[in-house]
């Protein structure tokens, strides 16, 4: 289960990255600007969500047992 998981977030991260380069391209200043406008914080919010539901589910190898070992 954790792998459609996984999918859906890097995907999500991808379309959060791209409407972030869509706002920021619409601030005058950039970045800075960010904070004045909620609805352009909101993506920044949305990028950070999502990357770290991409961290929180990817696949990690599973540990060895060291003492059968």
């Amino acid at each position: 289960m954790r792998r459609p998981l996984h999918t859906l977030a890097s995907a999500l991260f991808a379309v959060s990255l791209v409407l972030l380069g869509y706002t920021v391209n619409d601030l005058s200043t950039g970045l800075t600007e960010l904070p004045q406008h909620w609805w352009s914080g909101s993506v920044a919010v949305f990028v950070i969500v999502s990357g770290a539901a991409a961290c929180l589910t990817r696949s990690r190898p599973a540990a060895r047992n060291s003492a059968i070992g």
